[in-house]
């Protein structure tokens, strides 16, 4: 498919806050040519309006634990665009928290649906991924290997596909490492992360004395109290994208005791970046990470974790193998390619 007989793809988008300029899953969207997306209204007023209708009519009703006024406002925007333009198909990128009343309106615009889901398999059941909601869906994209049974055995294995979740490696790139007294280890995110372990950690790390290092962890405020008390670790929220790429670039290790995960935007950011990771074997962390770039820890394994970290500390030539390892793997997940895979499911669908 040439950028002259483009693909026609209308993205339904949420921008998080939380993503930095060249984070997000709606990063696929320029490498798709030709596609249109529809996103909420702005302005203080329709927000407003959004948030009465949902507290009014629709708090409790939603199968959704994730559903909220901005879910409302995303499905609004695809209602009035295709209720008025009925063109072709629209994705959903965030199935799991805006994907709910368009089913309703599908046969009547006229439209396919495609949706991706991010929720890890155990969240599933909760969401709205179920009944008639996931019926009227042509076709589900994943973005972890761990989902597939779920979706396969409600939809069938010919209209569900894990595409991998993206990263930008012309942006996340290495960078030479400027020589310090100290080692820096990295945590960055939010969901589903495992402050309590991270904390014992820490802690264990610290007593342990070997080695000389500070802990940056980049998360948002609300989680600092699980962090409290901890030595040589400093708590930052709202990092610039700049300076969050050279904080990736300068780590010695991302260390990341997870939950579970699906697609991690931290992963991928430091691995295009060069740095090793120390993380929780979970999920699907091993679709994303490769055993040459990282160090799989058990959950909830203090001493493995501590032991992992006080190793790659020890051995700057290790950690260069390794960081050489992640970057090579990260260019697997280009955008470029992730959007070509995108598009190859597209036609295969035939939407």
């Amino acid at each position: 498919m040439t950028e002259s007989n483009p693909i026609p793809v209308t993205y339904v988008v949420r921008r998080f806050m939380h993503h930095s300029p060249h984070s997000g899953y709606d990063m696929l969207i320029p490498r798709v040519p030709g596609a249109r997306t529809v996103e909420p209204k702005a302005g203080a007023k329709w927000e407003l309006l959004t948030l009465a209708i949902w507290r009014q009519l629709l708090k409790g009703r939603s199968p959704m634990p994730y559903y909220s006024p901005e879910g409302l406002r995303v499905e609004a925007a695809f209602a009035r665009d295709a209720l008025w333009h009925r063109r072709g198909f629209y994705h959903f990128l965030y199935g799991d928290n805006h994907y709910w009343l368009a089913a309703r309106l599908r046969k009547l615009a006229g439209v396919k649906l495609l949706a991706t889901f991010h929720l890890p398999p155990e969240l599933l059941p909760a969401s709205s991924v179920a009944g008639p909601w996931l019926d009227r869906l042509e076709a589900v994209i994943v973005m972890g290997q761990s989902q597939l049974p779920y979706f396969t055995q409600r939809m069938g294995a010919d209209r569900v596909a894990w595409i991998p979740y993206g990263v930008d490696v012309d942006y996340f790139c290495p960078a030479a490492r400027q020589p310090r007294q100290r080692r820096l280890c990295l945590i960055v995110g939010d969901w589903m992360r495992d402050f309590e372990t991270l904390h014992k950690v820490i802690d264990q790390f610290n007593r342990a004395g070997k080695f000389a290092a500070d802990f940056v962890v980049v998360t948002p405020e609300r989680n600092y109290p699980y962090l409290t008390g901890c030595a040589n670790t400093m708590l930052r929220q709202g990092v610039p994208e700049p300076e969050l790429r050279a904080l990736y670039q300068q780590a010695d290790l991302l260390l990341l005791p997870l939950k579970g995960a699906t697609a991690n935007t931290a992963l991928v950011e430091s691995m295009a970046c060069g740095t090793p990771a120390v993380v929780s074997d979970v999920g699907d962390v091993r679709d994303y990470l490769c055993p040459e770039g990282a160090r799989f820890i058990p959950p909830n394994d203090v001493d493995g974790f501590v032991s992992a970290v006080e190793q790659l500390l020890s051995d700057e030539p290790m950690r260069e193998r390794m960081g050489t390892a992640a970057r090579e793997r990260a260019m697997s997940f280009a955008w470029p390619l992730i959007a070509a895979k995108t598009m190859e499911f597209y036609r295969r669908m035939q939407l």
